[in-house]
């Protein structure tokens, strides 16, 4: 990135030109802009957090990057769908602004880990490389990957990882499923998915479900019990049997509505 000096300029200016440079780089640098602009690090580092909190940028480990360049386009990087991410949108009520999470493997899980805030007080927990990757991205959360076995999707399983999650607590673990029996129980397609999720669960105060898929699906073993957990977010909604014993257990339940399942529903225009 060469930048053109131009100490003493008004912060709006500054940040005029901070946006003209993310258009063109599509990434800024605190270091450049401090010596560019002849001000303290910290003062761009506050321009960027005004910025961002105005939807403008997103911070990252260093300077920032266009919004668009890591949320809006997360479904190029990754293969997540619209469901995905509404799911990961609805989950965000859930993280704290300070404090531990877990957050698992899968779509809606990276989804997450790309639109958390950028906080100082915030640890994120993961057995997922992809994860990990994604939230290193904020500059100032503290992201813990928990290695052990890496499969093909990116995601740690195996002793390693297990050993890892028993001496570990935290306050929220993001759990992410494509299976639920007619008994609302959470499955996973093996033994060594289902044991890691599991020991996530164990490992959280509050537990939140990010339910996607074809319902009911059947998976090998099953995990978890959805009245267990705090809140369940689920696309395609649940059947009307677990959605009720759900609901019945005081669980924090939404069915998040696509923009794809309202034009399926409305027929074409």
């Amino acid at each position: 990135m060469i930048l053109t000096p131009a100490p003493g300029l008004p912060v709006e200016q500054r940040h005029a030109v901070i946006l003209s440079l993310l258009e063109r780089d599509k990434r800024v640098e605190v270091s450049d802009l401090a010596e560019a602009f002849a001000v303290a690090e910290e003062t761009i580092r506050r321009d960027l957090r005004t910025l961002e909190q105005g939807g403008r940028l997103t911070r990252a480990h260093g300077g920032a990057i266009l919004q668009t360049s890591l949320v809006d386009d997360f479904p190029a990087l990754t293969g997540a769908t619209a469901p995905q991410l509404d799911l990961a949108r609805a989950a965000l009520a859930y993280v704290p602004e300070v404090g531990s999470i877990f957050i698992d493997s899968g779509e809606a899980c990276q989804s997450l880990a790309a639109m958390l805030p950028d906080t100082a007080g915030l640890q994120v927990v993961t057995n997922a490389v992809p994860v990990a990757l994604s939230a290193s991205r904020k500059e100032h959360v503290a992201v813990y990957n928990l290695g052990g076995a890496v499969g093909d999707d990116g995601e740690q399983s195996g002793q390693w990882t297990r050993e890892a999650l028993a001496s570990v607590r935290v306050d929220v673990a993001f759990l992410s499923c494509t299976g639920v029996d007619a008994a609302g129980s959470l499955t996973a397609s093996t033994p060594r998915a289902a044991a890691i999720k599991r020991a996530a669960f164990d490992a959280a105060t509050t537990r939140v479900a990010l339910v996607h898929g074809d319902q009911p699906a059947n998976g090998l073993v099953t995990f978890a019990t959805l009245s267990d957990f705090t809140a369940v977010f689920a696309d395609p909604p649940l059947s009307a049997a677990v959605e009720s014993t759900i609901r019945e257990a005081g669980i924090d339940y939404r069915a998040i509505e696509t923009r794809t399942t309202k034009q399926e529903e409305e027929g074409p225009s």
